[in-house]
């Protein structure tokens, strides 16, 4: 697909240099539109197939439905290292760090007021803070300037210790609160659950969806960068970070409407802390990932400070249109100095 691209992209370039342009932009919004969607149907099928096979509901959504949703981080980062732009990879995460919690919990708050105090564990903001730390002292290590092996498969055991934690704190919980009732209400009868050749099958044709929306993605935005001379890790900032973080944005936005602020701010915490450990641990365990030392001037330094932001928010009651407004002014300003300094 990759070769078949190239070779199409290629021939615009040589006849047609405006043609070419619109190509790569309809190649970037082709590949976040099939992300998205993939991202979406990934999720449905693999609940509905681990819920068919007898998976306890809470594993499949600490473990299932989280990988899913970020899977669209996943796919376009190992498509960048089969592409060879590796550079967008961790602005990609970075940025899609930041992107959840500027962007995303920015506008969230224009739909609703998002109560914070109580709606998740302090505890878990505090390991995204200290993963988000761990991550940024290990990308910007003096002389070091890529992530490796060694440093994905140690992010990786902190995201198996993760799941294994929560996932045995919510088993535990549920067998309580089922004492205690008779009755436990579950979010989908199995008399509504597909049959499971037909989750199966959708998981399959989801996966391809994202396999090909991350190759297109990645063939635009490499493409982009190279006829603007703009460099991949902007490009991963921006792009197409804001590309991957199209599902999180548009199931806050419901989750905002309905009021449900627990499993909001679990999408936003979830999501950045599986960038940081399945996303980018995955990618460094298949290939060195170089890192921009430059990345240490903006990039690093807000992604902490939003992590830091975040973990005061979520001591207070609720956050309002003002604390949103706040959270979307540091990202875009971000989103300027960075392409003011590396653009």
């Amino acid at each position: 697909m990759d070769s078949i691209l190239n070779s199409f992209l290629n021939g615009l370039e040589a006849n047609s240099p405006n043609l070419y342009l619109v190509a790569l932009a309809g190649c970037i919004l082709v590949g976040i539109f099939l992300l998205t969607k993939g991202g979406d149907i990934l999720t449905d099928g693999a609940s509905d197939l681990a819920r068919t096979l007898g998976v306890h509901p809470a594993i499949i959504g600490l473990t299932v439905v989280s990988i899913a949703t970020s899977a669209p981080e996943l796919f376009t980062s190992l498509a960048a290292i089969a592409g060879d732009a590796k550079d967008l990879i961790i602005g990609n995460v970075v940025g899609s760090n930041l992107a959840n919690i500027g962007l995303v919990l920015g506008i969230a708050t224009f739909i609703n007021p998002i109560a914070m105090k109580g709606s998740l564990a302090n505890w878990q903001t505090n390991l995204l803070l200290l993963t988000t730390l761990l991550f940024s002292i290990s990308c910007l290590w003096i002389g070091k300037e890529s992530f490796d092996r060694p440093l994905g498969i140690v992010f990786s055991i902190i995201l198996v210790a993760y799941l294994i934690v929560v996932t045995r704190g919510a088993i535990i919980d549920r067998k309580a609160a089922k004492n205690s009732s008779d009755t436990v209400p579950e979010l989908k009868g199995d008399e509504d659950l597909a049959p499971p050749w037909k989750s199966l099958l959708i998981v399959l044709v989801a996966s391809g969806a994202l396999w090909l929306g991350s190759e297109v993605l990645v063939t635009g935005a490499k493409g982009l960068a190279q006829f603007a001379s703009i460099p991949q890790e902007i490009i991963g900032l921006t792009i197409v970070a804001i590309g991957t973080s199209l599902p999180e944005l548009a199931a806050s936005c419901v989750l905002a409407k309905r009021g449900e602020s627990g499993m909001l701010l679990g999408n936003i915490v979830g999501s950045n802390l599986f960038n940081l450990t399945f996303v980018a641990g995955i990618a460094g365990i298949v290939s060195p990932i170089p890192v921009n030392p430059s990345l240490v001037q903006v990039e690093f330094p807000v992604m902490l400070l939003l992590t830091g932001i975040l973990c005061w928010l979520m001591r207070k009651k609720e956050i309002r249109i003002l604390h949103g407004t706040f959270l979307l002014i540091i990202y875009f300003a971000t989103l300027g100095a960075a392409w003011f300094l590396h653009g």
